[in-house]
């Protein structure tokens, strides 16, 4: 690290910087194509990329499970890992959800609380499989499926690596299903 205009510096590597990604395999970047980068802005406050690895790194985690528009970041927490002689965590750059269209879900544009699908009647259940079943195939092909039945089946292997369409037909006629299965009781 190096002070260059009252920031602190993270100075790149020279060569490859690689890891083995869960969803997309062997994932390489030359060194030679990144910027050393700022870890300390001038405010003192921590950069993304520096606070993220940093914070993962004191939580000890393991997994980092994130969307794919944060692959060219990984490069730089790794590199940061390094410097700390820090074990480096697993990555999985998952696939964006897409609308019918194939454009970007947005959270300024969409809905993506949950609340609002708590207030179109969708039960939690329904949601549930529903977002599992994007992106992820069930070895049985089945699509009806509990969370415990998911996690018991769930394999970075099983996710594709293409962008799920947010289908809300679907979640409709899943939540049918699960709608049918409860007693007047249950659904009052």
């Amino acid at each position: 690290a190096y002070e260059k205009d009252g920031a602190v510096w993270f100075k790149v590597f020279n060569g490859r910087t690689s890891w083995n990604d869960l969803i997309r395999g062997k994932i390489i970047f030359d060194n030679s194509q990144i910027k050393d980068f700022v870890i300390l802005k001038s405010d003192k406050y921590p950069s993304y990329n520096f606070a993220v690895t940093i914070d993962d790194w004191l939580m000890k985690i393991s997994h980092v499970i994130r969307a794919e528009e944060h692959i060219s970041n990984t490069p730089r927490q790794i590199m940061i890992y390094q410097a700390l002689k820090a074990e480096i965590p697993q990555f999985a750059h998952l696939p964006l959800l897409r609308n019918q269209d194939r454009s970007k879900i947005s959270k300024r544009k969409n809905p993506v609380a949950i609340s609002w699908y708590q207030e179109q009647g969708y039960l939690p259940e329904a949601l549930i499989n529903f977002l599992c079943l994007l992106g992820w195939s069930h070895p049985q092909s089945k699509d009806i499926f509990s969370l415990d039945e998911f996690i018991k089946n769930f394999s970075f292997a099983r996710v594709s690596k293409s962008a799920p369409i947010f289908d809300l037909k679907k979640l409709d006629w899943l939540n049918g299903v699960y709608l049918r299965q409860k007693n007047n009781e249950e659904l009052l």
